[in-house]
């Protein structure tokens, strides 16, 4: 139970890596707070540790509306995971203005605006940190990512920044996983035309 009284926000919680992180806190004591897009998130078998907030966290007025209602019911935030994202496909000249945007909204500026909104809040925390999942494909890419590659590459930047910007009281680390079997690998497998 060593996160017993920590406050931890996790973004795109509804499924995949950010479902796993809020089960495995709630298990080590912690008040875990899911934040996702999607409506539907059943909460209910996590117990009383487990709050959920509906928000777009590519959407700066949505994040900030989110970060007042959680200072207004939890006053500090001990750990901040910047989960949210999406994979896309396409090489640069494949790749649509719209779609790109999309794609480094979703995957970076999320997660600046929930850093911008929570880092106020991780004043009084006194282990705070912020966790931002980023790729390995940061380092080396495949084929036809352009968009998700340089997202994925921006994240580490972002991470850097905040890190020495707030050091020593608030640490920033990027997490940097493989292909792991999620809600959204499963959709591209099933949608692969191999």
């Amino acid at each position: 139970m060593q996160f017993s009284g920590k406050n931890i926000v996790i973004t795109g919680a509804a499924k995949g890596i950010g479902r796993a992180a809020a089960e495995k806190f709630l298990s080590e004591g912690a008040t875990v707070i899911l934040v996702d897009k999607d409506a539907d998130a059943d909460i209910s078998r996590y117990g009383n540790n487990a709050f959920y907030y509906q928000c777009n966290v590519a959407v700066y007025t949505e994040v900030q509306q989110l970060f007042k209602a959680l200072e207004s019911q939890f006053q500090t935030i001990d750990v901040l995971i910047n989960n949210a994202g999406i994979q896309t496909y396409g090489t640069v000249t494949e790749t649509s203005e719209e779609l790109w945007d999309q794609t480094l909204n979703v995957n970076v500026k999320s997660m600046y605006l929930c850093s911008r909104c929570c880092i106020p809040l991780m004043a009084a925390s006194d282990n705070a940190v912020v966790i931002n999942l980023s790729s390995v494909q940061s380092f080396t890419t495949q084929r036809g990512v352009a968009a998700y590659a340089a997202s994925k590459a921006a994240i580490l930047g972002l991470t850097n920044s905040i890190a020495v910007d707030y050091a020593p009281h608030i640490r920033c680390l990027a997490v940097c996983p493989g292909a792991v079997m999620s809600p959204m690998l499963k959709n591209v497998i099933e949608n692969s035309p191999n």
